[in-house]
């Protein structure tokens, strides 16, 4: 794991790529987890779009929220667009459920990045599955 977190710091933007795809084959360990949830605010868009995406597609409820709550953090960052647009790409085609995953938190109980994260997320993709 070590050798593996040293790769997602790497300087090389292609190694970063690699290690967030060998982080989500892990992402069941704390570690991989922590560093993917890092990986969000990554300096290079892909890197922080492919964390996203592995957050999402292998981190449950607890992956939903960390980028839920990037989203929230970042709001004023033109590149979580990017973030954005995948969250609303894997819920379009059916192939993560982040509407019904983020409704089913209880946002009262969550920090106020992600309460400010999931009124975007509802602004911007509530559209595809109505409360």
């Amino acid at each position: 794991m070590d050798e593996l977190l040293a790769m997602s710091r790497s300087a090389d933007t292609g190694n970063r790529v690699d290690a967030v795809q060998a982080l989500g084959r892990r992402i069941d360990q704390p570690d991989a987890f922590h560093r993917l949830t890092e990986m969000l605010r990554d300096q290079n868009v892909t890197v922080m779009v492919d964390a996203a995406e592995m957050l999402a597609r292998r981190g449950g409820n607890g992956g939903v929220r960390a980028v839920i709550e990037e989203l929230g953090r970042t709001a004023d960052d033109p590149d979580a667009d990017y973030i954005m647009y995948k969250l609303e790409e894997l819920e379009a085609l059916g192939e993560v459920p982040i509407l019904r995953i983020a409704r089913a938190l209880v946002a009262s109980e969550e920090s106020p990045d992600f309460r400010a994260g999931l009124i975007d997320v509802e602004n911007y993709m509530g559209h595809h599955n109505p409360k």
